[in-house]
Order: structure tokens, then C-alpha cells, then sequence
């Protein structure tokens, strides 16, 4: 009923597991509502393989999905997650700690050519295969592979060698926090690839290449370029985001507009994103 009643919805969030009346089947219908082309399901329990099946399937458009936490090691297998790589649009892709997310899941979604973000975190079970898989994808500009523990420098460092500097190419952030990274035998030397050791895997909802700007970091600050006033937007949305999806629109710390703004800004000067 909900998704013949609103066939023009372009963005969902259904976060979390306090959607008591509703079932798996009835979850099924996202993939009628042609037009969305962001789809949020973040620590939900209802998630399924046929369901990512379905979206996969039904939703062309789609250009951000995100299933951090999401279903259980039994609901989301290799099949339902390789299915992703049908969504030939999709630009950003969270699938931080699914088990099923696998160094052969991470070939199949190589076929994600313009895919510019990837969330990657907590992922037990990717390998140093899977992180070459990325390689295939020209258009990357952060992964984040926080808590993959089954990560290397082998293929940390070719990932680094594949994308050299050049004019006008912009930086690609590549987060090993919490993998078996060893910085000390790194270089990125004539590489726009800037590897942030910081430790993300405990914090959930998608991020953007904001989280470049690390607090420790290979890379040279040369090759970060000047922030937009769409990056700004963007960290103002992704804080609104992490509130709604982890506290709830009852419980949100910070209901006020101009305090948001405030903590945004400040924020975005913390990370350098706003210059004086």
C-alpha cells in the first residue's frame, strides 16, 4: 500500500529494528518504488537476501544504499549481497559489518563502475583479494576499511600504486584503522591516495570523503582540494543522518537549527573542510 502510494519517494531511511508491524514480505515492496535513489536499512533486522535481490532488481535509479549492521549472518549471504552489483548507478555502498561481504562478494561488486564511495567496515572476512577488486573501479575516491582485519599492506600498497598523481586528479582516501596495516612500511609516494590509519568501525551511517582530513594520515595536504559549500551541506546532512538513525527524532541531542549549524561549522574547520 505504502510504496503504490508513494511511487515518486526518492529517499528512504529505514533504519534500526523498531518497525514492529512490519514483516520481511512486506519490506519486499521497497522495490516497486522505481524512483528512489537513496535507501537507508542500517541495523535493520528485517533485511534479507530476497530483498536485496528484489531492490537490486527493481530500482534503477538507485544511487546510495546502505546496510550497515544490517539482517543477521543467516538472512544476508554471498548471493543476496553480490546482487548489488546490478545497481549499474549506484555511487556510494555501505555494507560495513555483513559477514557475508567476502573477498569473492567484493569481485562480483567490481562491476560497480561508478561507484565513488564504499563503507567497508568490520568486514571480518575481506581479504586482500577483495581490496584488489577495487581496483576496477576508475571513478573510487574513498574506501573506508575500518576493522577489516584480514587487510595487508600487500594489497594496501598496490591499491596505492594504481592511482598515481596527475592534473586536476582529485585525492582518494583510503581508511585502514583497525586492519593489519603497517605504516611504517607504506609509501605513497606519487600517489594522490592518502591512507588515513584512523579507527571508524564503531561508528555507524554512511560517511563521505569528509573523513579524509585525519588526525593521522599518509598523504601530502597538497593534494586535498579547497571544500565546497556542497561538502559543507553534506557534513550538515551527515550529522542530521547519524543523529536520526542512532538516537531516534525523539531523542536527537541537538534539536536546535542554528546550534546544528554551529556544530557543523565547527566541525568543518576542525577537519580543515572551511579555511579562514
Amino acid at each position: 500500500m505504502i510504496a503504490r502510494r508513494m511511487e515518486d519517494l526518492s529517499i528512504l531511511t529505514l533504519c534500526g529494528d523498531g518497525f514492529k508491524s512490519l514483516t520481511p514480505a512486506g519490506l519486499i515492496h521497497i522495490s516497486h518504488m522505481k524512483n528512489i535513489t537513496e535507501l537507508a536499512l542500517d541495523y535493520n533486522t528485517l533485511v534479507n537476501d530476497e530483498l536485496l535481490v528484489s531492490i537490486s532488481a527493481g530500482l534503477p535509479f538507485l544511487s546510495s544504499l546502505s546496510l550497515a549492521n544490517a539482517g543477521d549472518d543467516s538472512s544476508i549471504t554471498a548471493e543476496g549481497v553480490s546482487a548489488i552489483k546490478n545497481l549499474k548507478e549506484l555511487t556510494q555502498l555501505d555494507v560495513s559489518s555483513l559477514a557475508a561481504v567476502n573477498s569473492k562478494v567484493m569481485l562480483q561488486l567490481g562491476a560497480l563502475k561508478k561507484l565513488e564511495i564504499i563503507q567497508l567496515r568490520n568486514c571480518t572476512y575481506l581479504g586482500d583479494e577483495g581490496v584488489r577488486a577495487m581496483l576496477q573501479m576508475p571513478n573510487i575516491r574513498h574506501v573506508d576499511l575500518s576493522g577489516s582485519i584480514l587487510v595487508s599492506n600487500d594489497s594496501i600498497q598496490e591499491f596505492i600504486k594504481a592511482f598515481p598523481s596527475g592534473p586536476k586528479l582529485p585525492p582518494i582516501t583510503l581508511v585502514v584503522g583497525g586492519t593489519a596495516a603497517d605504516a611504517s612500511k607504506l609509501s605513497v609516494r606519487g600517489s594522490r591516495v592518502v591512507v588515513d590509519f584512523s579507527d571508524y568501525s564503531t561508528i555507524v551511517a554512511m560517511q563521505t570523503s569528509q573523513t579524509s582530513a585525519s588526525k593521522f594520515a599518509i598523504g601530502s595536504a597538497s593534494d586535498a582540494e579547497d571544500c565546497s559549500d556542497d561538502d559543507f551541506e553534506a557534513l550538515t546532512a551527515q550529522r542530521s543522518f547519524y543523529i536520526d538513525a542512532v538516537c531516534g527524532e525523539e531523542e536527537s541531542p541537538i534539536t536546535d537549527d542554528g546550534k546544528l549549524a554551529e556544530w557543523a561549522e565547527k566541525e568543518a574547520r576542525s577537519l580543515g573542510l572551511i579555511k579562514d
